[in-house]
């Protein structure tokens, strides 16, 4: 607490293991039909984030027991892809990622609402949007060991929507 508006702190997460899946369609030559495909892609992998976020909240005044706040935040958050699989089934393809880890910035903006339980304890209501920036996987290699180039499969603009509940406890 810098003041009776002003609030910081500082955050360590680790975002855990999700799966990814999509399934792409592509013509070779456009033929004009859009009913018509020459293959499609279907991808699978894990990403994960470890997030590091120094945070800044401005208190916009008590209204029946009730303060609105606002903040944001800005850090690092370093993005892995892992077990990345490219099934290609009309053209027998299958391409594999082995794991790959990069760092990128990391911002957030806050919103929510707080209420005193008593003079130490707060419950809080929050929102954050949160933007970790992109992510790849490894060097792409065909299931016979083939790899002519470097050919990462990128994940641009990882974003997240973060709804939260928490207690804040003052330590004075």
């Amino acid at each position: 607490q810098v003041s009776s508006w002003l609030r910081t702190d500082a955050t360590v997460e680790y975002r855990g293991k999700a799966d990814f899946a999509a399934l792409d369609r592509y013509e070779t030559i456009d033929d004009g039909d859009p009913l018509t495909w020459d293959g499609t892609n279907d991808y699978r992998a894990k990403k994960s984030e470890w997030l590091l976020m120094a945070n800044a909240y401005v208190d916009l005044g008590t209204f029946a027991g009730i303060t609105p706040y606002v903040g944001a935040g800005l850090g690092a958050s370093r993005n892995t892809i892992s077990s990345f699989r490219d099934v290609n089934v009309p053209n027998n393809g299958v391409a594999y990622g082995p794991g790959h880890s990069e760092w990128n910035l990391a911002w957030a903006l806050h919103a929510g609402l707080a209420m005193d339980v008593n003079d130490r304890l707060t419950m809080d209501l929050g929102y954050s949007y949160l933007h970790m920036g992109d992510a790849s996987s490894g060097d792409l290699v065909a299931f016979n060991g083939v790899n002519a180039v470097n050919n990462p499969m990128k994940f641009e603009d990882i974003t997240s929507h973060d709804f939260k509940f928490g207690l804040r406890y003052k330590l004075h």
